[in-house]
């Protein structure tokens, strides 16, 4: 009787193990190491932050060791990174990032290794945004974020290209105004980087852009993306970057304080808008415009017929879910078949005292 109930009492601290086991080994897969190093008031900030957001501000670190600081915005499974083109501050996709966060996207936005208030980013790799962007993308999959369109002007932009092809969850890629490459002897050449982006694009530049001719740039981006749904939008308005985005169809002029017509810029910002709905989907799972949840299907379909020729895929935390769910099946049929091999051993013992 006594070996009996040892018997018993062995098989119970086993079965015990195993389920400690198995809570332990999810725990440790869920503890991800975050790129995060601050948030809130420690984080230092560029000015142009107003203070009603200033506890939203975020630092985290790049993968060469670089501190970045700025916003992090909004809720859900699907993000966007907004990458500012050199010369202009984090504000200037601010307006663009309090929409998307409103509407239900987690949103991402930072001042470059180049800008205050990244005095570390000195002495750094001038040239290697394309981590910055990388490191942002990191921040919104800590958070849980499973697809993300990465976006981006001028440098921005270029920027966003080159790291594309290095987002597991990349969902699109959007650029305004940016130039093919970056970085002495055009190291870092967004063109070749392009050629490996499959995923819904969309590329817009003006013609009258003041700071310079972008309009080839642009096209040799367009041209040699490979993805199979891309949209390429030209204005004519005087405008750069994230300034020729425009929420009315009136305006100040560039560098004035003229009022001109801006209707081609509040065009590309709808446009622009339509392309993030299409591309994430409406993340309350409703249509608000007609033909988004079409798109976005399609849009979907083609990027899983994409990856599944090149064996690959875009949403690597599912694929964690998955194996969750495999160990935990595992760890119940493993103690199933511990207890049931229990019941016979002490069966028999009875019989065969």
């Amino acid at each position: 009787m006594k070996k009996t109930r040892r018997d018993i009492l062995l098989i119970m601290i086993i079965t015990m193990s195993i389920t400690m086991f198995g809570t332990s080994v999810q725990a440790n897969s869920n503890n991800q190491s975050s790129s995060i190093v601050a948030t809130g008031s420690s984080v230092p900030l560029d000015a142009c932050i107003p203070t009603k957001l200033k506890d939203k501000a975020v630092q985290f670190k790049t993968s060469d060791g670089v501190l970045l600081s700025g916003l992090l915005l909004g809720e859900g499974s699907k993000g966007v990174t907004l990458g500012h083109a050199s010369g202009w501050d984090v504000c200037s996709w601010l307006p663009f990032a309090e929409k998307l966060a409103d509407h239900g996207y987690q949103v991402i936005l930072w001042s470059y290794r180049y800008n205050n208030p990244n005095e570390e980013g000195y002495g750094k790799p001038f040239t290697r945004e394309d981590l910055d962007v990388l490191a942002a993308a990191k921040v919104l999959t800590d958070r849980g974020v499973t697809k993300i369109v990465s976006a981006g002007a001028s440098v921005g932009g270029t920027s966003s290209a080159i790291a594309a092809p290095h987002i597991p969850q990349l969902a699109g890629l959007a650029i305004l105004s940016s130039p093919r490459s970056m970085g002495d002897g055009a190291s870092l050449n967004a063109v070749e980087a392009i050629k490996n982006v499959h995923v819904p694009s969309f590329f817009a530049v003006s013609t009258k852009d003041p700071t310079g001719d972008y309009y080839s740039e642009v096209e040799a981006l367009y041209k040699a993306s490979a993805s199979k749904q891309k949209e390429w939008v030209v204005i004519d308005e005087s405008y750069h970057g994230t300034d020729m985005l425009s929420d009315t169809n009136q305006g100040r002029q560039y560098g004035t304080e003229k009022i001109v017509d801006r209707t081609q810029g509040k065009q590309l910002s709808d446009k622009l808008w339509a392309f993030f709905l299409r591309t994430l989907g409406d993340p309350d799972g409703k249509s608000t415009e007609s033909g988004n949840n079409q798109t976005a299907t399609d849009s979907d379909k083609m990027e899983q017929e994409h990856n599944k020729e090149k064996g690959v895929t875009n949403e690597p935390v599912t694929k964690n879910d998955d194996l969750q769910s495999f160990k935990w099946i595992s760890g119940i049929v493993l103690v199933a078949m511990v207890i049931f091999i229990g019941l016979f051993v002490v069966k028999r013992k009875r019989r065969n005292p």
